[in-house]
């Protein structure tokens, strides 16, 4: 039982490494995508001042949005190399590790009522202790009970063969007092091991109804954001860009609708691996894979 629960906090552990590692590197094609926008901004914001056409404060505040994604950027390759430390350690390799593949989201499979986590390996393990204390209970118990032995014998005496017999023994217990508290502390252990499991069982189920609501709140956001938000972020992208090339808008408002633009598509990141480190911990706290 121990190793079935070793081997499902494996399994869960190496799940949630793999998609965090896939989380960063698709956070970081985010701000790779921004950092071209951003050094376009820059650009032409420079170009600009040269000309004439804008003030200095415009190209310092290009310059400096600039420059704050490549910080960003920075920090992103430094968490992407932790995540692929940790997969590699869950592994066992030194193997660089990375993800082709971008975040899918995954699916749940379970039943969203509690009797769900009734597979639950540590569970199982906790159960196992119960019946491990009653076979104890039951082992010191008997000792109350009488010894019946026999044997039988075949030997020579002086080189006289046919000395055979057979030997009947019955041991009884005299001294119960000692036997009583073995017995005694073999029904506080089975009490013990039957309070664990209940406790056990308890949290479990508390923790399975709260990822149910993480699970939900989370797919909420990413149906939100697959039907609208992606979408108007794109189009606030396209419209902005185009509106500030042709002098439409100011450089302020471009750099507010540009972040307002890239906000939503990296919130739909945050909340699409966190629905899918949810559904990792509910197959854990499930038994399944």
């Amino acid at each position: 039982k121990n190793l079935a629960v070793t081997q499902s906090e494996l399994i869960r552990n190496v799940k949630s490494a793999y998609y965090q590692l896939s989380f960063g590197m698709e956070k970081l094609k985010l701000l790779s995508f921004q950092d071209s926008i951003y050094k376009k901004f820059s650009d032409v914001a420079e170009l600009k001042y040269k000309t004439g056409e804008t003030s200095y404060l415009e190209k310092l505040s290009a310059q400096s949005k600039y420059q704050e994604i490549q910080v960003y950027k920075k920090q992103a390759e430094a968490d992407i190399i932790i995540y692929q430390q940790e997969l590699q350690k869950l592994l066992n390799t030194q193997q660089t590790l990375s993800v082709i593949a971008s975040v899918a989201k995954q699916t749940l499979s379970v039943n969203t009522d509690t009797s769900a986590v009734k597979q639950n390996p540590l569970l199982a393990f906790y159960n196992q202790k119960i019946l491990l204390a009653n076979s104890q209970l039951s082992l010191e118990k008997n000792k109350y009970l009488p010894d019946f032995s026999v044997g039988y014998f075949n030997q020579s005496l002086d080189n006289v063969k046919g000395f055979q017999g057979f030997q009947f023994g019955i041991g009884i217990p005299i001294f119960f007092w000692g036997q009583q508290g073995r017995v005694q502390s073999a029904k506080i252990q089975t009490q013990i091991a039957q309070s664990d499991y209940e406790n056990y069982q308890n949290n479990l189920k508390t923790l399975f109804n709260q990822q149910l609501q993480e699970y939900q709140k989370n797919l909420e956001l990413i149906n939100y954001y697959e039907s609208t938000g992606l979408k108007q972020s794109d189009e606030i992208l396209k419209v902005s860009q185009f509106s500030y090339s042709k002098g439409e808008v100011g450089y302020v408002e471009y750099i507010q609708s540009i972040t307002q633009a890239i906000s939503i598509k990296s919130e739909y990141l945050n909340s699409l691996n966190q629905f899918n480190q949810t559904i990792i911990n509910i197959n854990y706290l499930t038994g399944g894979k």
